[in-house]
């Protein structure tokens, strides 16, 4: 979701705040369109998304936190 945000405040000059609120319209509106099984697959990528870059900011915030 954060690429998409980040297009759209880059395109528009919208706030990130605005940006986001667009975004999640837009993919609800795109959701409402399509199958069940589609809807799952778009929130897969945008969940996906999320879900890495907060795995690895707790990767980063973890480093050397095990070491000797």
């Amino acid at each position: 979701m954060d690429a998409l945000i980040n297009e759209i405040v880059a395109r528009t000059g919208m706030s990130r705040e605005q940006a986001a609120l667009a975004a999640r319209i837009a993919v609800d509106f795109i959701k409402a369109r399509v199958s069940a099984d589609a809807g799952v697959e778009i929130d897969g990528v945008f969940i996906g998304q999320v879900v890495s870059r907060r795995i690895g900011e707790a990767a980063g915030e973890m480093e050397g936190t095990f070491s000797e």
